[in-house]
């Protein structure tokens, strides 16, 4: 009788090289694609991280200095700038950034967070279905969330990030209560 052996053969070996083979030229032919998702995901989700920082300072209860009479703290995006947004301590109370951008002291720059920096090809396409200019302001104690969209008063704030190459697209949702989504 035949005596039955244990072991593969050539032909199952070239099958399963073959596969090995098919499957990685599918995750290699969509990787390109694959981190340009991870690349905006990874710019809304430090958008919103920048905007909850910014919530954070509001609520930190450090009492400020006489010379620095800090009223709030906030993010400032805009559409024609929309490469970069800007973390901000605002100094005069229920007040937003873009009132000030043209050089008013009464707001401050922290920091100016640049996309790029971290994530080439994404940029802010639009706030709210518009073009134009938006703040999201946090005063303590509480904080009080105060939202501007072009000059006035808003209930939400939703900002479009894009994929440039392949118009992808994330929204960060900010509304009254201070509630921060990334969808």
């Amino acid at each position: 009788m035949f005596k039955e052996e244990k072991g593969i053969t050539l032909i199952e070996i070239v099958v399963m090289v073959a596969l090995i083979a098919i499957f990685s030229a599918i995750l290699i032919s969509d990787f390109p694609k694959m981190q340009r998702q991870f690349m905006l995901s990874r710019t809304a989700h430090k958008l919103a991280q920048d905007i909850r920082r910014a919530q954070d300072l509001a609520l930190s209860g450090r009492k400020p200095t006489e010379d620095e009479k800090i009223a709030g703290y906030g993010i400032y995006l805009s559409t024609s700038n929309t490469g970069q947004y800007i973390l901000y301590k605002d100094k005069v109370i229920d007040s937003s950034y873009d009132s000030k951008y043209s050089g008013d002291t009464s707001s401050e720059s922290i920091e100016t967070i640049v996309i790029s920096d971290f994530s080439a090809g994404v940029s802010i396409s639009k706030i709210n279905d518009s073009t134009g200019s938006a703040s999201v302001n946090f005063a303590p104690p509480n904080p009080t969330v105060t939202l501007t969209l072009g000059g006035s008063d808003a209930t939400f704030i939703e900002i479009t990030l894009i994929s440039d190459v392949d118009n992808f697209t994330k929204v960060v949702k900010v509304n009254s209560a201070g509630l921060i989504e990334v969808q």
